[in-house]
Formats: structure tokens, C-alpha cells, sequence
């Protein structure tokens, strides 16, 4: 059996939250975004605001992601290349990768799998912490913020395609606005 450590990010640092009982899934409160986590295969808050989550289709649709993995990382990569092809530049290319295989590797696996991370625990603070981190790195690389939200849209744009339920795509675009709104907060971009 693996045990799920927990930690949430507090105004005092991070808190360690213990699981509920032997074999129980651990609850997760977040009073400043009312987020919380129960494997209870039904809605639940998440966000400003209240919205209900359905966590079935949450759950659906990062197994999509995951599935549809490499062929939706690769589509996005060569997007990227195509419309900005000074990245490419940025890449510290091996002799093994193309560019597009090596920015699908760096950049666009890395948000698959945070997007993936942010439907199964349903904490877009996970976002944020990526986010800071980027704005405070991605910049020397010459990676600015309208490469990070070209990304990010044209990641959606391919989940868009995959064959999702109409929750599964109000889902992925209820994260992609997220995502969005959190590039510019991030980067003061007006």
C-alpha cells in the first residue's frame, strides 16, 4: 500500500494533512479557495466562487489526457515551433531529440501533467506554484509570457478534439481560463 503525503501551501508555508482513517482518502480543506478533495465520485467545490466540479468527469477526462498523451504534446509542440520559431533556440537540443520532441518533453508534457494534476486533486494552486516558478526562469530562456499563453490555448484547442462529454469540455475550459487568467496575474500583463 503507498501512503498519500499531503501538503497544502498556507499563509505560514505548507501543512502537512494526515488522511482521515486507515485506507481513507485524505480531506483537504483550503479556506482562501474553498477547495476541497474527496474520493467520493461526486461533485465538489472548487475555486473562487463555489463551482461544483464533477470529479467523474474530472477524473474521465485527465485519463484522456493521459491516453491521448504524446500525439497532443507533439501537436502543440510543432504549433509552437511553427509560430515562434526562436524557441527553438532556447532548447538545449541532444543529439537524440528534434526540437519538437524536445519541447514537447520540457514544456507542453510538463502542463499535460499539471492539467492532469489539477482535475485529479482539484487544486489549480498547483497552477500557481508552476507559474511563479516559470515567471521567475522561463524569461532568461528568452520563453516570454505570450509563448506560455499560446501554449496554453492551443493545448485546449487539441483537447477540444479529443472525444470528451459536454462537463469534460466545460472542465477543460473552466482550467484553460484559469490558466490564462493566471499567466497574466502572474506576469502583470494587461
Amino acid at each position: 500500500m503507498v501512503a498519500l503525503i499531503v501538503k497544502i501551501r498556507t499563509a505560514k508555508g505548507y501543512e502537512h494533512i494526515p488522511p482521515e482513517g486507515k485506507g481513507n482518502p485524505p480531506v483537504m480543506k483550503r479556506k482562501e479557495s474553498a477547495i476541497m478533495l474527496q474520493d467520493d465520485n461526486q461533485a465538489r467545490p472548487c475555486g473562487e466562487g463555489g463551482k461544483r466540479v464533477d470529479s467523474v468527469a474530472a477524473t474521465k477526462l485527465a485519463s484522456q489526457l493521459s491516453k491521448q498523451h504524446q500525439p497532443l504534446c507533439d501537436h502543440v509542440s510543432a504549433r509552437l515551433l511553427a509560430a515562434y520559431p526562436e524557441l527553438t533556440q532556447s532548447l538545449r537540443l541532444e543529439e537524440n531529440y528534434t526540437p519538437v520532441a524536445r519541447l514537447s518533453e520540457v514544456a507542453v508534457e510538463r502542463l499535460n501533467d499539471l492539467v492532469r494534476s489539477v482535475l485529479l486533486f482539484d487544486l489549480p494552486s498547483l497552477a500557481d506554484q508552476e507559474l511563479q516558478w516559470a515567471q521567475g526562469v522561463l524569461p532568461r530562456s528568452g520563453v516570454t509570457p505570450e509563448h506560455q499563453s499560446s501554449m496554453v490555448s492551443w493545448f485546449f484547442e487539441e483537447v477540444r478534439k479529443l472525444p470528451i462529454s459536454p462537463v469534460e469540455l466545460a472542465i477543460a475550459h473552466e482550467i484553460e481560463q484559469y490558466f490564462l487568467n493566471q499567466i497574466q496575474q502572474v506576469y502583470h500583463v494587461n
